[in-house]
C-alpha cells in the first residue's frame, strides 16, 4: 500500500506569483527594452535615461539582491557572451587608426552585452519565465497599439518617408515587424494553445502586415500557421475549429488589405509590396537594389574575409549590405559571422538536450532571428534581441515538462494502492 504524500505546488510560466518590488524592477527593466521604450523617453526626459535607468536597476540588484548577481557572473555561459564586447574592446586599443565609427561600434558592443546580462539577471530568478513571458505581452500589446495607431497620429521615430508603412518605435519597418514577431514567441508558447492565443497571435500577424515589410510578412505567415496547426494534445484546440481560423483569418487579411489600399490611399508601391510578399516577386527596383548592395558589401567583405577591416568599418565605409552576417564579416570576418550563427543556433541546439516539445519556442526564435538576419544589418545591435538572447542563456523560455495529474484529496476509508498517484508535478530542468 502506497503512502500518499501531499503535492508540491510549484509557480510556473504561467502562474502569478506573490509580486513584490522586484517583479516591478524585472518587467519594467524588460519592457523599457523590448518596446524601444528609450527613444521617445530619451526625448521628453530632462536627462540620459539610458544612464540613470541601467544605474538604478545594477544599483538595486547589487546592494538587495547579491546573491543573484554572484549567482549569475558565475555562469561560464556568461563570460563566454562577455567575448562579444571584450574581443572588440581589444581591437580597439590595438588598432593603429581609431576612428569615431570605431569608437560607436564599440559602445554598442558594450551596451549590447550589458542588455544581455542585466536581462539574464533578471530571468535567472525562479519567476524569471513568469517576468519574460508577461513583459513580452505588455510590450507586445504596445507594438500592436503604435503600429495601428501611427496611420492616425503622426509618429516621428518612423524612418520611411511616405509613412504608410509601420515602424512603431523601432524605426525601420522591417525591424518592427521582427520585433513583434520575437515578442509573440516570447510572450505566448506556441505549444500551449487555447482560442485566446490564437487570437492574439492573429492580432500581430495584422500588425506585422502594416509594416508591409515582405521579409516579416512571409516570416508572419510562417508563424501564425505554426500557433494554428503545430499544437498536438488533448488541450489544444480540435481541426475543425483550426480549419475555420486559418479560412476565416484569411478571408479578413484578404478584406482588410484591400480596405486599407483605398482607406490609407496606399500608392503603387506599398500596394507593390502586399502582392509581391506573397507572390514572391521580387523584380521592382527596392528589391534590386538591395541584392546590388548585398553583392557589393559580399565583395568588400572577401578583400577582408579572415579578420575583417575592423570595428565600426561597415558603416565608416558606407558599405550598407542590408545583411547582418555581411556586416559582420567585413567588420570582423569569417570568425565574426561564425560566432553570431552560434549564438542565433544556441536556442535551436537546445532541443537535442530538452527534446523539440519543450523547445518549440526557441527553435523558432533562433530560426526568425537567423531569417531576419539575411534581411537587415543592425539584428545584431537591436536590444529586443539581446533580451531574447538573455531567454537563450537562462532557459526562460523553455516549455515546461509534460505533468501528470496531480493527487486527489484522500477519502475517508480504507485506500488501496490504485486509488492514489503518487506521482508529483515534474521539476523544472
Amino acid at each position: 500500500m502506497n503512502t500518499p504524500s501531499t503535492p508540491i505546488a510549484t509557480t510556473g510560466p504561467d502562474e502569478p506569483p506573490s509580486l513584490d518590488f522586484y517583479h516591478f524592477v524585472g518587467m519594467g527593466w524588460l519592457v523599457y527594452w523590448m518596446t524601444n521604450s528609450y527613444r521617445w523617453i530619451a526625448d521628453v526626459a530632462p536627462f540620459l535615461d539610458f544612464y540613470v535607468v541601467t544605474g538604478a536597476f545594477l544599483t538595486y540588484f547589487t546592494m538587495v539582491r547579491p546573491t543573484q548577481v554572484i549567482n549569475m557572473i558565475s555562469r561560464p555561459a556568461l563570460w563566454l557572451l562577455s567575448l562579444t564586447a571584450i574581443v572588440p574592446i581589444l581591437l580597439y586599443f590595438t588598432a593603429s587608426e581609431r576612428s569615431a565609427y570605431t569608437y560607436l561600434e564599440i559602445r554598442t558592443r558594450i551596451v549590447t552585452f550589458a542588455l544581455i546580462a542585466g536581462s539574464a539577471l533578471v530571468m535567472a530568478h525562479k519567476d524569471g519565465p513568469w517576468l519574460l513571458r508577461r513583459s513580452a505581452l505588455i510590450s507586445l500589446f504596445i507594438a500592436i497599439f503604435v503600429n495601428f495607431a501611427e496611420h492616425f497620429i503622426e509618429n516621428p521615430y518612423n524612418r520611411t518617408l511616405a509613412g504608410t508603412r509601420s515602424a512603431g518605435f523601432y524605426a525601420d519597418p522591417n525591424v518592427a515587424g521582427a520585433a513583434i514577431g520575437t515578442l509573440l514567441l516570447l510572450g505566448l508558447p506556441i505549444r500551449k494553445q487555447t482560442m485566446k492565443s490564437v487570437m492574439i497571435a492573429s492580432l500581430a500577424y495584422v500588425a506585422i502586415l502594416a509594416t508591409l515589410s515582405r521579409s516579416g510578412m512571409l516570416f508572419a505567415t510562417i508563424l501564425i500557421a505554426a500557433y494554428i496547426f503545430l499544437p498536438r494534445g488533448p488541450q489544444s484546440l480540435p481541426a475543425s475549429t483550426r480549419a475555420a481560423v486559418s479560412f476565416g483569418g484569411l478571408g479578413a487579411a484578404l478584406v482588410m488589405a484591400t480596405a486599407a489600399i483605398f482607406l490609407f490611399n496606399l500608392k503603387d508601391l506599398e500596394v507593390w509590396r502586399l502582392t509581391s510578399a506573397f507572390t514572391l516577386d521580387t523584380s521592382d527596383a527596392s528589391a534590386q537594389s538591395r541584392v546590388d548592395f548585398a553583392a557589393f558589401a559580399f565583395d568588400r567583405f572577401l578583400d577582408y574575409f579572415w579578420t575583417g577591416r575592423g570595428p565600426g568599418s561597415a558603416k565608416e565605409y558606407h558599405v550598407s549590405a542590408h545583411n547582418t552576417y555581411i556586416t559582420l564579416g567585413y567588420d570582423y570576418g569569417i570568425i565574426g559571422i561564425l560566432a553570431y550563427m552560434a549564438l542565433i543556433g544556441w536556442g535551436a541546439f537546445k532541443v537535442f538536450r530538452y527534446g523539440w516539445n519543450r523547445t518549440t519556442t526557441y527553435f523558432f526564435l533562433s530560426f526568425q532571428v537567423a531569417y531576419y538576419s539575411m534581411f537587415a544589418h543592425d539584428v545584431h545591435e537591436n536590444a529586443l534581441f539581446a533580451v531574447m538572447f538573455a531567454s537563450f542563456l537562462t532557459n526562460a523560455s523553455l516549455d515546461e515538462p509534460a505533468q501528470r495529474p496531480r493527487q486527489l484529496s484522500p477519502k475517508p476509508g480504507p485506500q488501496t494502492s490504485d486509488t492514489w498517484n503518487s506521482a508529483e508535478p515534474a521539476a523544472r530542468s
